[in-house]
């Protein structure tokens, strides 16, 4: 195969028609003056000896003192009046130094000049060659490489594989590389991966794919329908490029015919008599062969086309100048030149440009836009690929990490094995551990690290510290100061359009999605689910298996904890202690900063939904609250039902009392300053004030209790009947339009009603229908 490299540069200039250097024997004389190690203009004592240099022709003249010192100058005009000669100074690696008047000038056939001699004669004869040929100036040689470039692309394309006889692979040149199970970036192969994909693996997210490994293997051609091939549908990748089969024997038998006699060998039986039923022994068969089953081979080193190019050809975008170096972290980094033009993602790149610092090519792709810009450094085993960019003077990759993709590594430090990719914004930050972002969001002022996962369009910025086992996906941002960090067995997820900024910290198997949000103060942590619209804010601690879903807000110090449940559009704000195994839903106001001043002690089974409202009321062990219901300044527990069904109209409304021991309360009743327990019923638009109802005694209707009454065992009052400081036990009634008032006791089966008023005391099975 014909190997056919670029040629160096001054090769494929414009041909001169004539020779540029200009040589004269024996011509020398002498300065008349010193001359500094920077002057370019030399007075001499006369230039009649000197060379012709009309026409861009120049010369190489040496100055030389008494001391044997030397300097070689290359002379590019001449002048009459005064004598001097216009020079170039410190040719050929001699170094430029002052002269005093009367040191020597020569014209000298140096090594310069030779170069010169045999450059000006290959041009000519290349210049004699195109117009034999018919083939324009300058290009001959760069037409002749593209010529047989064009051959042997068309004799191996990109994907084409193949076999030689190579210990240093690299010496195929960056157009091909070896069949080894390694990995190449896309976006330095992209035409190979445009042929393979994944087919053979992918690393990196993606930004590379994998190559087959065809190392000591041999090579099988697909059965491609021909049938003979029985195992092609059984390998490892089908019957396709690529599929591997491990080794194995073709099923056979042996056969071996003793006449039904045995070998015995120390009472071990060889091959069996079947007459008796002796059998195998196979201790005394013996192994031979080697370690595989094999044909007679020879090892070739198998390599695959992966870009367009020619054989031994390498592309350089930039150079390594290791004339331009600094020390940084104890290692010697090379600044790096430009050698072509190419726009990157953000800015320009001339060829000539200096960029920043690098530890070798390795660090940085020859291929794509990928830049480090004057004063970042890449070092260590870092690379920076594709259109990636370190730039903005204080940009460093480092250790292990990666940039590749259109990743913009901004002042910013990425190392440890930390990757950025995609189009992802790094900014004053530091990104490291095994830290992944990408995608097009940003990373601003921020501190991120450990397995973080940030992608899609996520933001991390002002302040804020991600780290742990932490996945920000989607438009999820953290920000303001805020610390987002999970554990290997309790990570952290934030996706869709959640937000957590103002110094919050969010912690220990949290899910956060849809368009939460989380500020001012707050910690959410130890297996918390935020979902929907859920906000909390302003110095809550929310934690321990807790769920806030809907448009729910938790706000102004509330404490939310221990298997609590908070949906809807309930919203629960000011000095709350909300735990075990509570559940607010629907509309329900739950009010820590109410007129009494004082929060809220909800926790132990408690269900709260509807549109009730709560304020500085103490609610535990198995209540559930629904509807309307308005509770204040009460205590409400152990086993209880309030329910008002009605959005409209009365609320079911309790304040300063104290209901508990299994009473029910529903539909629109008031109980003000009183105690309502037991097994109880206190319903319809009832009313309680300052009075207790309990045991089994029912209130409903428009009934009445107050003024220190009390209803108990199993009395009942309802419709209109009114209890006002008087006293019902067993199962006395008082209904319709009765009253019972102070200080009258009414026991056994009294009943009371019509329009009857009892103030005096009555027992037994009395029916009270009028006035006494």
């Amino acid at each position: 195969m014909a190997l056919f490299p670029a040629l160096p540069a001054p090769c494929l200039g414009d041909a001169p028609t004539s020779p540029r250097l200009s040589l004269a024997n024996m011509a020398a004389t002498r300065l008349v003056a010193d001359v500094a190690a920077d002057t370019t203009l030399l007075p001499v004592v006369h230039v009649a000896s000197a060379p012709d240099l009309s026409s861009g022709r120049f010369a190489y003249a040496v100055l030389r003192d008494a001391e044997a010192n030397a300097e070689v100058v290359k002379v590019t005009a001449v002048q009459s009046a005064p004598a001097a000669f216009v020079v170039q100074r410190g040719q050929d690696q001699s170094l430029a130094r002052a002269w005093k008047a009367g040191d020597l000038v020569e014209f000298r056939l140096t090594k310069g000049a030779v170069s010169q001699l045999i450059q000006d004669a290959t041009q000519q004869a290349l210049a004699a060659t195109c117009a034999m040929l018919g083939v324009a100036e300058p290009s001959i040689f760069e037409e002749c490489r593209r010529r047989i470039n064009a051959v042997f692309a068309a004799a191996l394309p990109v994907g084409g594989v193949e076999f030689c006889f190579a210990d240093d692979v690299a010496a195929f040149g960056e157009a091909f590389s070896e069949l080894d199970g390694g990995y190449l970036w896309v976006s330095e192969a992209q035409e190979l991966f445009d042929l393979w994909g994944y087919r053979f693996g992918t690393a990196e997210s993606g930004a590379m794919f994998g190559k087959p490994d065809l190392r000591g293997r041999y090579i099988r051609v697909c059965d491609n329908g021909a049938e003979v091939d029985p195992d092609a549908a059984d390998r490892d990748g089908g019957d396709a490029p690529g599929s591997t089969q491990e080794d194995a024997f073709k099923e056979h038998n042996h056969s071996l015919d003793m006449g039904g006699q045995g070998i015995k060998d120390g009472g071990n039986w060889a091959w069996g008599d079947r007459e008796h039923g002796e059998g195998l022994n196979t201790t005394l068969l013996q192994a031979t062969g080697g370690n595989q089953t094999s044909f007679r081979d020879v090892s070739l080193t198998a390599v695959v086309r992966c870009r367009p190019g020619t054989m031994g050809e390498t592309y350089k975008k930039y150079a390594v100048r290791e004339d331009l170096s600094i020390q940084h972290n104890g290692l010697t980094l090379y600044q790096i030149e430009a050698l072509v033009s190419w726009e990157a993602t953000s800015m320009t790149v001339q060829a000539g440009d200096l960029g920043g610092y690098v530890a070798s090519e390795s660090n940085l792709s020859q291929y794509g836009k990928a830049w480090v810009g004057p004063g970042s450094k890449v070092y260590g085993n870092a690379f920076v690929g594709g259109d990636a960019l370190v730039v903005a003077g204080g940009g460093e990759v480092f250790d292990a990490a990666k940039a590749y993709g259109a990743a913009q590594i901004i002042n910013a430090k990425l190392y440890e094995n930390a990757r950025a990719f995609g189009t992802i914004a790094v900014v004053d930050s530091e990104v490291h551990g095994n830290a992944s972002v990408s995608g097009s969001g940003i990373v601003v002022d921020a501190t991120v690290y450990g397995e973080v996962i940030i992608k899609d369009n996520a933001r991390v910025h002002d302040g804020a510290t991600v780290y742990g086992y932490t996945t920000l996906q989607d438009n999820a941002a953290v920000f303001n100061n805020s610390t987002v960090y999970g554990g290997m067995d309790d990570p952290v997820l934030l996706k869709d359009n959640v937000m957590v900024f103002g110094n919050c910290q969010i912690y220990s198997n949290v899910i956060l999605e849809g368009s939460v949000q989380i500020h001012s103060s707050c910690s959410v942590y130890d297996n918390v689910r935020m979902s929907d619209n859920g906000t909390v804010f302003e110095n809550c601690s929310v934690y321990n298996n807790v769920t806030i879903k809907g448009n729910a807000a938790v706000f102004n110090g509330s404490q939310v904890y221990d298997d609590v449940v908070v949906e809807g559009d309930a919203s629960v704000f000011g000095d709350n202690n909300i735990h075990s195994h509570v559940r607010l839903s629907g509309f329900c106001d739950i009010d820590g900063d109410g007129a009494l001043g004082m929060g809220n002690s909800i926790y132990e089974n408690v269900d709260v939904s509807g549109n009730s409202y709560i304020e500085g009321c103490n609610i535990y062990d198995n209540v559930t609250v629904s509807g309307a219901s308005t509770l204040v300044g009460s205590d409400i527990y152990n086993d209880v039902v309030i329910d008002c069904p009605a959005v409209e109209g009365p609320n079911l409304y309790i304040h300063d009392s104290s209901v508990y021991g299994g009473a029910r309360v529903s539909d629109s009743p008031a109980i003000v300053s009183a105690s309502v327990y037991g097994q109880c019923r206190f319903h319809g638009d009832a009313y309680i004030n300052n009075s207790t109802l309990s045991g089994v005694a029912e209130a409903s209707g428009n009934a009445s209790i107050t003024n220190g009454a009390i209803v108990t065992d199993q009395a009942k009052v309802y419709d209109s009947g009114h209890v006002d400081g008087g006293k019902l036990f067993d199962t006395c009634r008082v209904y319709e339009n009765g009253q019972v008032l102070a200080p009258a006791e009414l026991r056994g089966n009294v009943r009371v009603h019509g329009d009857a008023v009892v103030d005096y005391s009555v027992s037994g099975d009395v029916d009270i229908a009028q006035a006494a």
